[in-house]
């Protein structure tokens, strides 16, 4: 939600879907369903109520409290959603060419953090990594320091079933400088030699001349 501070909790319970298509895949009773649906909206409603946007410090357990045995149903649901697409590009791509395969994962960004190797919107890093040959987490920090224990958290959940390609990216409020962008590199290359940084439309002339900088300087 958009100019409002929420807890990483509420923001996982605003996210859950009860459209047709989305029911349908929860493969639970019509009743479980509105069940479910009911008891979200009344937490959510009295949440936001009270006031309480950001409290939780085990987002995880906090969701597992208000929704018990439902919250495995609907990360099933969500993993087993993008696992079956995955799939399908997966094979179409093996059929016509020889090229790697490689997925983009914005879980490093998620507040909640990892469910063993799983992040908040489905992307299970035990189960979808092996389907490709590369994988591109994103890590956008403003603090130097941030990035380290990141990387690091992530190669833990990956596990070697795949390529990690750490991607960052020129823009504010990340990088303000040539200084931002070359300590952020200097921070992942310890733990994947490759960096990859994001071609935005809106980067500044100036960053691509920092971009180029910084990669020259590495190659020499």
């Amino acid at each position: 939600v958009f100019g409002m501070s929420m807890s990483p909790a509420m923001e996982w319970l605003l996210s859950v879907c009860f459209c047709s298509h989305c029911v349908a895949a929860l493969d639970v009773s019509p009743h479980r369903v509105e069940e479910l649906q009911a008891h979200i909206r009344r937490t959510v409603t009295n949440t936001l109520a009270r006031g309480e946007f950001t409290t939780s410090s085990d987002p995880w357990g906090t969701i597992r409290d208000v929704l018990g045995d439902n919250c495995d149903v609907i990360r099933a649901s969500r993993e087993g959603a993008l696992e079956t697409l995955l799939a399908k590009v997966v094979e179409v791509i093996n059929l016509r060419s020889s090229a790697k395969v490689g997925i983009v994962d914005f879980g490093p960004l998620y507040r909640g953090g990892l469910w063993d190797r799983s992040w908040e919107n489905g992307v299970n890093l035990g189960r979808q990594a092996p389907m490709v040959d590369e994988v591109y987490p994103t890590f956008y920090f403003q603090e130097a320091s941030s990035y380290p224990p990141k990387v690091a958290e992530y190669c833990r959940a990956l596990d070697n079933d795949a390529v990690m390609i750490p991607v960052l990216r020129a823009l504010l409020p990340e990088t303000s400088s040539l200084g931002d962008l070359q300590s952020a590199v200097d921070s992942v290359v310890f733990e994947a030699p490759v960096v990859g940084v994001y071609n935005y439309g809106t980067m500044s002339i100036e960053a691509l001349g920092w971009i180029g900088e910084v990669f020259n300087n590495r190659r020499a």
